[in-house]
């Protein structure tokens, strides 16, 4: 009895130590393994919970597509403005560009984010920031404007940052004697927070028909597979209001669509899977519209759409 209480003493002892260094040398051998495969490990034990994996979940801007945004409609009074071109470079042009001009210049004046011109021969039209909001700047340069020139002219005095809870983001320009705030975001928390409109220039009260039919658009556009953003202004007193002031009793101005092309390897992966489920901030129509141009069918694979 002594000697097995000793010998159960030994084993319990040389478990701790014994056990760690050849663990760690097969879990090492697994994240090497993988990376051979182009997947990347942050943690050791990952590689051993990828063995009884049943879910994946992925993001989708950026991951499923390629970040690469260009403004293809402008609507704005129930009309559409189709805009030509591809990527940054603003070349191209907006169809009847006159009534989307002020819609146009907010959007870019509520924008962090700054087109470079290219370097090169090779170089292309990059931007510095937020692709969403690049797009916003070409789209604008299309229509005749100079973001800088906007800019200048009504310098931003404070800013209210996106997030992901008020879904908007709102600068605060000196316009003359006055001041404007320019806010830009989902459609439908932004159209919650406005009551007039202005389109081809007439201002007045936004109606319940009126809110129908930018519910219908902006649904009509995320089912493209388009990013859908609504863009609004308001006439302020002081260059320091609060927030919720500065995002209430605001003036729609129209909608905003881009398309964010899925990568094409990204298929095989999904056709890989049994059950994918995308998970993104933007409207479910926008999410799921990915899935729609992947040979694999999104749908045919028990695929689930989360947004928030």
């Amino acid at each position: 009895m002594t000697l097995f209480v000793f010998a159960l003493g030994v084993m319990v002892a040389l478990v701790p130590e014994g056990c760690p260094p050849p663990s760690r040398c097969h879990l090492a051998i697994g994240v090497r393994r993988m990376a051979r495969r182009h997947a990347l490990i942050k943690q050791l034990l990952a590689v051993e919970a990828l063995g009884s994996t049943t879910v994946v979940c992925t993001d989708k801007t950026g991951t499923l597509t390629q970040a690469e945004m260009t403004v293809t409609q402008v609507w704005a009074g129930g009309v559409p403005h189709p805009v030509s071109g591809v990527g940054y470079a603003p070349s191209g042009e907006v169809a009847d560009a006159e009534p989307v001009r002020e819609l146009l210049r907010v959007a870019a004046l509520c924008c962090d984010a700054r087109l470079v011109p290219p370097d090169g021969p090779r170089e292309h039209w990059r931007v510095l920031g937020d692709t969403t909001e690049g797009a916003l700047l070409a789209v604008a340069a299309k229509a005749g404007l100079d973001p800088g020139a906007e800019e200048a002219a009504v310098p931003r005095v404070t800013e209210f940052p996106f997030d992901s809870t008020r879904k908007l983001m709102t600068t605060v320009h000196k316009s003359g004697a006055g001041y404007q705030a320019c806010v830009k975001g989902a459609p439908v928390e932004l159209l919650a927070r406005c009551t007039d409109v202005e389109w081809e220039g007439r201002r007045g009260p936004l109606t319940e028909q009126d809110r129908a039919a930018v519910v219908a658009a902006s649904d009509a556009l995320a089912s493209q597979g388009l990013r859908v953003l609504a863009v609004a202004r308001r006439e302020l007193d002081g260059p320091r209001p609060a927030q919720d002031e500065a995002e209430s009793a605001l003036t729609l101005l129209g909608l905003v669509g881009m398309p964010d092309p899925p990568r094409p390897e990204v298929s095989d992966a999904v056709a890989a899977c049994r059950r994918p489920t995308s998970a993104s901030s933007w409207s479910p129509a926008t999410t799921r519209s990915p899935g729609r141009r992947w040979p694999a069918g999104w749908g045919s694979y028990g695929g689930r759409i989360r947004s928030w």
